[in-house]
């Protein structure tokens, strides 16, 4: 009998796997993973509401006959145990299915409808030796806060993008109805050049801003809507900053700066005064020298240094001005991969040597939510970062308590927030497989 409308949801894909439970089969890049039937009905119970607290109670009576209690005990242990070893997982460090003790458990990946193979990682052959593949899938996790929840509330993440190519550096426009972001739009991994596009969320094909060879990265939406602000590759040491209309037309650049980060495609460097008037960028004196950050003028290139550094130190990056001006929550960076948050408070004139006060450790990407009471972040190993929230104290910006955001899973760079409250991020996983074939 045919699927209808109204028929439950019978396939899920979340990062490189997808279940198919009509099928009876969970698959990795389109290859067959082992698992029996009790484990993938668990794990299908744990899909079908992602971000939530599915009880072990709801389990027993969704899936073992009333009367078998130990059997159901055992039964969903082992069957927990086994679905962690298919997709790799880790119960002390998860990236799909969390444990809440005593309760029950959680599917904290997002997860979405499947993407055909050929469509997201192109067409290539397999080479006829033995060989590492490493592949690497970025898009945007989307979360819409609605006005009476909370960065508390656990949501339900969907995608807003899964293009081929890497879309990563999402940037809210100030409604909160489109998003821009920096997209390679190739079909194979990590080659052309990153472009500005924009797009509206709930459907539409994206719109390209930009259109020069060099890439282009790092776009901050204006607080007043009219321009987005991004970065483009001049020269293996040196980005220039400039501006282009929101709606497209002819693009203006403000000024060059020092910028040679490998990783540049996959941060937000710059970001807007509230005002709109001012970028706050990163620059140094010289190649060799610490990255501080500066105010720039959007209208006669004025410079006005905000940050300086330890010369011992990489610099200062990630910049994020709060929503009344009145604070700047970065990114110090100690040693390559490695960096802490820091926090200058403002006032009414920008201050000159003021010792910034540090909010948090291993950190990196900081942005605010919308009251300014706290800020959201990237914290965790190089390839697997989480999203995490660090409370701050008024008065004073005291840092308080910091917790992880269980929903967005692992992976997770770049974070952007709207003034109403709509969360997007790029997410990025990783896979080594070996491939074996004959060699005459």
């Amino acid at each position: 009998m045919s699927a209808t409308p109204s028929s439950p949801q019978r396939s899920f894909q979340f990062g490189l796997f997808e279940l198919d439970s009509s099928a009876g089969e969970l698959r990795k890049q389109g290859r067959r993973v082992k698992l029996q039937d009790q484990p993938l009905q668990v794990l299908e119970q744990l899909l079908r509401r992602p971000g939530a607290l599915v009880t072990r109670e709801e389990l027993q009576k969704a899936l073992w006959p009333a009367d078998t209690f130990v059997e159901f005990d055992q039964g969903l242990n082992t069957a927990i145990k086994k679905i962690r070893l298919a997709l790799g997982d880790s119960a002390d460090n998860p990236r799909f299915v969390e444990t809440v003790p005593r309760k029950g458990y959680r599917f904290i990946a997002p997860v979405d409808s499947p993407v055909p193979l050929a469509k997201k990682l192109g067409t290539s052959p397999i080479w006829p030796v033995v060989l590492f593949i490493v592949a690497i899938d970025i898009g945007l996790g989307f979360w819409l806060l609605h006005p009476a929840q909370t960065l508390e509330t656990t949501p339900s993440p969907v995608p807003l993008t899964s293009y081929p190519g890497d879309e990563v550096s999402p940037t809210f426009s100030p409604d909160g109805n489109h998003v821009a972001f920096a997209w390679n739009s190739s079909e194979t991994m990590r080659q052309g050049s990153f472009d500005i596009f924009v797009k509206l969320i709930g459907g539409g094909d994206p719109v390209r801003l930009t259109h020069d060879a060099a890439d282009e990265f790092s776009p901050a939406w204006s607080p007043d809507g009219r321009y987005i602000a991004f970065l483009r590759t001049l020269s293996p040491a040196t980005s220039g900053v400039f501006v282009i209309p929101a709606i497209g037309g002819a693009e203006r650049k403000l000024a060059e700066i020092y910028q040679n980060d490998p990783n540049r495609g996959y941060y937000s460097y710059i970001c807007w005064w509230p005002d709109s008037g001012w970028l706050v960028v990163p620059n140094k004196a010289s190649p060799r020298a610490p990255s501080a950050l500066f105010r720039l003028s959007v209208e006669t290139g004025e410079t006005q240094r905000l940050t300086s550094p330890p010369q011992e130190s990489s610099g200062d990056w990630d910049p994020a001005v709060s929503p009344d001006g009145r604070a700047l929550a970065f990114r110090r960076s100690i040693a390559e991969n490695a960096g802490d948050l820091y926090l200058l408070e403002i006032g009414k004139t920008i201050p000159s040597g003021t010792t910034p006060t540090p909010l948090t450790s291993g950190a990196e990407s900081p942005v605010w939510v919308p009251d300014g009471r706290a800020i959201v972040f990237c914290s965790g190993n190089t390839h697997t970062p989480s999203l995490w929230k660090l409370t701050l104290t008024s008065p004073g910006w005291r840092p308080g308590e910091r917790e992880r955001l269980t929903f967005a899973g692992e992976g997770i760079q770049s974070p952007a927030i709207s003034r109403h409250g709509r969360l997007a991020y790029g997410q990025i996983a990783i896979d080594v497989d070996i491939w074996r074939n004959c060699i005459r």
